[in-house]
C-alpha cells in the first residue's frame, strides 16, 4: 500500500506535470469534447496496439539481468498476481514502461493525426486501468470482455504465466509480438502438455 501511495501520489502526478508540455504539443485538448460514442472504439483499438508495442519491448527490456535485480523485481515479488498488483512496480518501471506506453498512442495519434480530446485520454486510462486488474486478478472470467479472444488477447491465464515462472509473455493486451519473437514458446507448450494431459 505505501509503494501503491507514493506512486499515485507524487511519481504519476510529477511525470504527468512535466507531460504536459507534450501533451501540448501533441494536440491533446482539454476544451475539446469527448469524441463521438461510435468513434471511441477504433480508437481504443489503436491505443491498444500502440501500447502493446511499447508495453512488450519495454518489458522485455526490463527482464534483463541488470533492470530485473533493480527495478522489476518488485512487480514479480506476487509470485501468483492480484488485483492490486497491476500497479504495484517501483517508480522508473512506472515511468519508462507503464505511463509511456500507456500515453503513447493518444500523443501518437494527436502528434500525426489530429487532436485527441483529454476526455478521450481519461475514458482510455479507466479502460486500460480495468483490462490490467483484469489481467492481475488470476481469474478468467467468463463475463470479462477482456477474455472474448483469448486465441489473439493476452489475460489472466498468460500473465499468471509470466509471475509463476518469470519468463515469456512480455505482451499486455495482445499477444501478436509474443508470437511473433517466439516469447511465448514455453507457455504454448505447457498449455498443449496440459491440453494431452486432459484428453
Amino acid at each position: 500500500m505505501k509503494n501503491l501511495l507514493v506512486d499515485h501520489i507524487f511519481v504519476q502526478p510529477i511525470f504527468l506535470f512535466l507531460l504536459y508540455p507534450i501533451f501540448k504539443l501533441c494536440q491533446v485538448d482539454i476544451t475539446k469534447p469527448l469524441e463521438p460514442l461510435f468513434q471511441i472504439p477504433p480508437f481504443f483499438f489503436l491505443f491498444m496496439v500502440v501500447e502493446d508495442t511499447i508495453f512488450y519491448w519495454g518489458h522485455r527490456l526490463l527482464h534483463t539481468p541488470l533492470l530485473y535485480k533493480r527495478v522489476h523485481k518488485q512487480h514479480h515479488e506476487f509470485k501468483t498476481p492480484i488485483g492490486i498488483s497491476a500497479e504495484y512496480s517501483h517508480p522508473i518501471e512506472t515511468i519508462l514502461v507503464n505511463l509511456s506506453s500507456h500515453y503513447g498512442g493518444p500523443l501518437l495519434y494527436g502528434l500525426l493525426f489530429s487532436p485527441v480530446s483529454f476526455a478521450l485520454v481519461c475514458a482510455w486510462t479507466v479502460f486500460r486501468v480495468v483490462e490490467t486488474v483484469d489481467a492481475h486478478s488470476g481469474y478468467v472470467l467468463p463475463f470479462s470482455p477482456f477474455s472474448l479472444f483469448l486465441s489473439w488477447q493476452g489475460g489472466a491465464e498468460r500473465h499468471d504465466w509470466h509471475h509463476s515462472h518469470n519468463v515469456g509473455n512480455f505482451g499486455s493486451f495482445f499477444n501478436f509480438w509474443d508470437r511473433i519473437c517466439g516469447t511465448d514458446r514455453q507457455f504454448r507448450e505447457h498449455k498443449q502438455r496440459l491440453a494431452k494431459r486432459s484428453e
